[in-house]
């Protein structure tokens, strides 16, 4: 297998939380955007928030997280405040997540 190198990533979610956790999708793209199944990364990837609080399950991730290409994420918002997931070492944001029942 010939590992493929990683350009950038997504974040995808329904874009709305509630209490508890929430999925959130984060794939990897190369540098025509199609799905990167086979990662050489230099480094792990951190999620972080770039507005808002929240937890993240887990916080880091490995090329071992990803199934072709895709890791799934639990996100626990703190409080009512939008989020905005940053993923490092790319910078990426997500689109913002709000609160509502």
């Amino acid at each position: 297998v010939v590992e493929q190198i990683v350009a950038s990533v997504d974040i995808r979610h329904d874009g709305r939380f509630a209490r508890g956790w929430e999925d959130v999708d984060v794939t990897l793209l190369g540098p025509d955007g199609h799905v990167i199944r086979s990662p050489s990364l230099n480094a792990d990837l951190t999620l972080r928030t770039a507005y808002g609080s929240a937890t993240f399950r887990p916080e880091t991730l490995s090329p071992l997280d990803f199934q072709n290409g895709i890791a799934r994420v639990q996100v626990l918002p703190h409080g009512r405040t939008t989020v905005v997931i940053q993923v490092f070492p790319y910078g990426t944001l997500s689109a913002p997540m709000r609160y509502g029942d």
